[in-house]
């Protein structure tokens, strides 16, 4: 009797776990950041698992863990888009800013995806290749090299959106620019991308920076991606709840540019079913060792080059001296020779 009595509730609480875990979902959330240049800015993502305990898409049991599971870094440039850096959960720091015209690249652990003059980062010289330790890179006019002083990062403008009659309304200001934008994109050009289900939700969850040639860089800070039904949902979490933006067949990331005409920047795709995160963008970024375009560099090649020129004309000058010389001694010395034995 007490062995059938222990068996039914043993079976009953099988079934109670057994309904919990089918109807949660394990997914994922993506951060963004975009730090703006002058005609160029550089995207920092990560990626964290996210874990909802309840029955529905609510999120009041949400867990999420504390580091990211996957990060990296991409640059984008005059409509080309590059990675430079990835990390996981060993990694420990990446950061980039913008100051007077030049990016400082800040890295610690993680796999730098540069090339250098044609090679992979880590093997040339001077560079750091354990990245144990916090180094400091100055990015100009395509070179790289390292660098101790970090000025003051440059103010970026940044601004929310509104919903004006199926118009995407971005607007700043910003004091320490002493202007802000206003900038106005039609909601139409973001359904050419993705399947908009809730307008008013899509439109909070995005934020613009703009760069120096009034191009808007276009992004979701936040964005959680749950797969229900058979559907996978992106979305942002607000009250507890989580709210659905717009509905994908597969988890990407975008980032968007507009200057007239929008484009989208596929950026990162998740697997939400086992959370494993490829980068969209695959190209490296190729930079030149700053040392090679030193100017003292060039002046040195240059007076090697000058004094090599001088010294050829020193020894034509010599040879045709010699020759003048050699005549003028062998005409003097033959003439005396000649009129010794003509009077001898």
């Amino acid at each position: 009797m007490y062995f059938r009595v222990f068996i039914s509730f043993f079976v009953f609480t099988l079934f109670l776990i057994a309904s919990q875990v089918s109807a949660a979902y394990p997914d994922v959330k993506i951060t963004t950041e975009v730090v703006p240049g002058d005609d160029d800015f550089f995207v920092e993502l990560s990626t964290y698992g996210v874990y909802n305990l309840g029955d529905d898409l609510r999120v009041i049991n949400l867990t999420e863990d504390r580091l990211p599971r996957e990060s990296f870094m991409f640059y984008v440039s005059n409509g080309s888009s590059y990675v430079v850096w990835r990390g996981d959960l060993s990694s420990e720091f990446h950061r980039v800013f913008y100051s007077n015209g030049s990016w400082y690249l800040l890295l610690q652990g993680g796999y730098p995806l540069l090339r250098i003059d044609g090679k992979p980062f880590s093997r040339v010289y001077p560079y750091n290749s354990t990245y144990t330790a916090i180094t400091v890179y100055r990015i100009k006019n395509g070179c790289i090299e390292p660098t101790w002083a970090i000025p003051s990062p440059s103010p970026g403008i940044f601004g929310p959106s509104r919903l004006e009659n199926d118009t995407v309304v971005f607007s700043s200001y910003s004091e320490a620019f002493g202007r802000g934008f206003v900038v106005r994109v039609p909601l139409k050009s973001f359904e050419k991308y993705l399947s908009i289900i809730n307008a008013s939700a899509f439109v909070d969850s995005l934020l613009a920076a703009q760069l120096s040639d009034s191009t808007l860089v276009i992004f979701f800070p936040e964005l959680y991606y749950f797969k229900a039904n058979g559907s996978i949902y992106a979305g942002i979490v607000k009250n507890d709840e989580f709210i659905p933006v717009f509905k994908s067949e597969e988890a990407t990331g975008y980032v968007f540019v507009f200057h007239g005409v929008l484009d989208a920047i596929p950026t990162l795709m998740v697997n939400v079913d086992n959370g494993e995160v490829f980068p969209k963008i695959t190209s490296q970024y190729n930079l030149c060792d700053c040392y090679g375009e030193d100017s003292s560099l060039m002046l040195s090649y240059k007076t090697t080059a000058e004094t090599g020129s001088m010294n050829l004309d020193l020894i034509l000058l010599g040879l045709v001296l010699g020759i003048l010389t050699g005549g003028v001694l062998g005409y003097k010395f033959g003439r005396d020779d000649f009129m010794g034995r003509w009077f001898r």
